[in-house]
């Protein structure tokens, strides 16, 4: 089973709290679910410590030595890069169409 899955097929509203995001990360923590979406949305593994509410030591612990926590940030970032790149294939596509008129 992945280790992130949608809980139920609804993507967060943007004024959701990010810990009630639509995916739910199997065999994780609530603390470390937060802590791998701030270190995506995050420019630095302390803005995500503070972002996620965890001590920059236990963050740094866990991409050092926690291969489940390794595996789901792996996994998430995967999946943005996906979405990310979706959506600028879409918007060329709609830019193209707007030049050929």
């Amino acid at each position: 089973m992945d280790e992130l899955q949608k809980s139920d097929g609804i993507p967060a509203k943007s004024g959701q709290p990010k810990s009630e995001s639509a995916f739910r990360y199997e065999g994780l923590t609530p603390s470390q679910e937060r802590a791998v979406i701030a270190l995506i949305e995050s420019p630095s593994i302390s803005a995500a410590a503070r972002q996620s509410d965890v001590s920059e030591r236990s963050l740094r612990r866990w991409l050092s030595e926690n291969d489940q926590f390794k595996r789901s940030l792996r996994r998430a970032r995967e999946q943005f890069v996906a979405l990310a790149t979706a959506r600028l294939q879409t918007d060329f596509t709609a830019r193209g169409r707007e030049l050929v008129k």
